[in-house]
Protein backbone atom coordinates (compact mmCIF):
# COMPACT_ATOMS: atom_id res chain seq x y z
CA UNK A 1 0.00 0.00 0.00
CA UNK A 2 3.08 2.17 0.86
CA UNK A 3 4.35 1.91 -2.32
CA UNK A 4 1.21 3.02 -4.37
CA UNK A 5 0.79 5.77 -2.24
CA UNK A 6 5.14 6.77 -3.29
CA UNK A 7 3.99 6.07 -7.11
CA UNK A 8 1.08 8.57 -6.65
CA UNK A 9 2.78 10.98 -4.61
CA UNK A 10 5.78 11.35 -7.16
CA UNK A 11 3.17 11.71 -9.94
CA UNK A 12 2.37 14.86 -8.23
CA UNK A 13 5.50 16.21 -7.64
CA UNK A 14 6.14 15.33 -11.35
CA UNK A 15 2.46 17.29 -12.36
CA UNK A 16 3.33 20.27 -9.85
CA UNK A 17 7.15 20.58 -11.35
CA UNK A 18 6.04 20.09 -15.31
CA UNK A 19 8.15 16.79 -16.01
CA UNK A 20 5.21 14.88 -16.99
CA UNK A 21 1.83 15.42 -18.98
CA UNK A 22 0.49 17.19 -21.88
CA UNK A 23 2.34 20.81 -22.07
CA UNK A 24 5.04 20.20 -20.41
CA UNK A 25 9.15 18.99 -20.15
CA UNK A 26 8.27 15.39 -21.26
CA UNK A 27 6.08 16.00 -24.14
CA UNK A 28 8.17 19.43 -25.70
CA UNK A 29 11.50 16.79 -25.70
CA UNK A 30 9.20 14.16 -27.31
CA UNK A 31 7.80 17.27 -30.05
CA UNK A 32 11.58 18.40 -30.40
CA UNK A 33 12.55 14.52 -31.20
CA UNK A 34 10.14 14.31 -33.40
CA UNK A 35 11.19 17.40 -35.74
CA UNK A 36 14.74 16.18 -35.38
CA UNK A 37 14.40 12.50 -36.94
CA UNK A 38 11.67 14.24 -39.59
CA UNK A 39 14.73 16.59 -40.55
CA UNK A 40 17.34 13.74 -40.73
CA UNK A 41 14.89 11.76 -42.66
CA UNK A 42 14.60 15.05 -44.97
CA UNK A 43 11.03 14.86 -44.85
CA UNK A 44 10.62 18.57 -43.35
CA UNK A 45 10.91 21.91 -45.60
CA UNK A 46 14.16 23.02 -47.01
CA UNK A 47 16.54 20.41 -45.18
CA UNK A 48 16.05 18.12 -48.40
CA UNK A 49 19.86 17.63 -50.78
CA UNK A 50 18.44 19.29 -53.65
CA UNK A 51 17.61 22.47 -53.98
CA UNK A 52 14.41 21.59 -56.12
CA UNK A 53 11.12 22.86 -55.16
CA UNK A 54 12.73 25.63 -52.76
CA UNK A 55 11.16 28.59 -54.77
CA UNK A 56 7.87 27.32 -53.63
CA UNK A 57 8.71 26.52 -50.46
CA UNK A 58 10.01 30.32 -49.93
CA UNK A 59 6.70 31.93 -51.39
CA UNK A 60 4.92 29.66 -48.75
CA UNK A 61 6.83 30.90 -46.31
CA UNK A 62 7.60 34.93 -47.06
CA UNK A 63 3.44 35.09 -48.10
CA UNK A 64 2.63 33.09 -44.65
CA UNK A 65 4.60 35.77 -43.08
CA UNK A 66 3.29 38.55 -44.67
CA UNK A 67 -0.57 37.34 -44.57
CA UNK A 68 -0.31 37.59 -40.84
CA UNK A 69 1.77 40.23 -40.20
CA UNK A 70 -0.97 42.45 -42.09
CA UNK A 71 -4.12 40.40 -41.17
CA UNK A 72 -3.28 41.05 -36.88
CA UNK A 73 -2.81 44.03 -37.38
CA UNK A 74 -5.80 44.96 -39.19
CA UNK A 75 -7.38 42.51 -36.75
CA UNK A 76 -6.30 44.81 -33.54
CA UNK A 77 -7.40 47.96 -35.39
CA UNK A 78 -11.14 45.97 -35.85
CA UNK A 79 -10.85 44.74 -32.49
CA UNK A 80 -10.62 47.90 -31.10
CA UNK A 81 -13.01 49.69 -32.96
CA UNK A 82 -15.42 47.77 -32.85
CA UNK A 83 -18.04 46.80 -29.74
CA UNK A 84 -18.04 43.33 -28.53
CA UNK A 85 -21.04 42.16 -29.97
CA UNK A 86 -21.64 38.83 -31.86
CA UNK A 87 -22.14 41.11 -35.43
CA UNK A 88 -18.56 42.28 -34.40
CA UNK A 89 -17.03 39.14 -33.65
CA UNK A 90 -18.10 38.13 -37.40
CA UNK A 91 -17.18 40.93 -38.99
CA UNK A 92 -13.48 40.75 -36.98
CA UNK A 93 -13.56 36.95 -38.76
CA UNK A 94 -14.66 38.76 -41.90
CA UNK A 95 -11.45 41.05 -42.02
CA UNK A 96 -9.40 38.70 -40.35
CA UNK A 97 -9.86 35.97 -42.83
CA UNK A 98 -10.34 38.22 -45.75
CA UNK A 99 -7.15 39.73 -45.39
CA UNK A 100 -5.39 36.08 -45.26
CA UNK A 101 -7.12 35.20 -48.68
CA UNK A 102 -6.18 38.46 -50.39
CA UNK A 103 -2.24 37.86 -49.15
CA UNK A 104 -2.84 34.18 -50.39
CA UNK A 105 -4.10 35.24 -53.57
CA UNK A 106 -1.02 38.08 -53.44
CA UNK A 107 1.82 35.76 -52.66
CA UNK A 108 0.20 32.92 -55.29
CA UNK A 109 0.87 35.78 -57.77
CA UNK A 110 4.49 36.69 -56.68
CA UNK A 111 3.10 40.26 -56.22
CA UNK A 112 4.56 40.12 -52.51
CA UNK A 113 8.43 40.69 -51.72
CA UNK A 114 10.14 37.35 -52.14
CA UNK A 115 7.43 35.72 -53.71
CA UNK A 116 8.19 35.45 -56.78
CA UNK A 117 9.00 32.03 -58.37
CA UNK A 118 12.50 31.32 -58.99
CA UNK A 119 13.34 30.57 -62.45
CA UNK A 120 16.74 28.50 -63.92
CA UNK A 121 18.55 31.18 -65.48
CA UNK A 122 17.00 34.16 -63.98
CA UNK A 123 18.99 36.97 -61.53
CA UNK A 124 16.92 37.05 -58.32
CA UNK A 125 19.29 39.78 -57.38
CA UNK A 126 16.61 42.15 -57.52
CA UNK A 127 14.07 40.19 -54.86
Amino acid sequence: MQDVEAVAGAREVEAVAGIVGPGTVVDGVVDAALFLLLGALGLLPRVRPSTRGEGTERRYFYGSVWAVVLAQALLLAVWKTLPATRAAACAKLAVFAGTLLLMALAAHRGALPRTRPIVPGESILAD
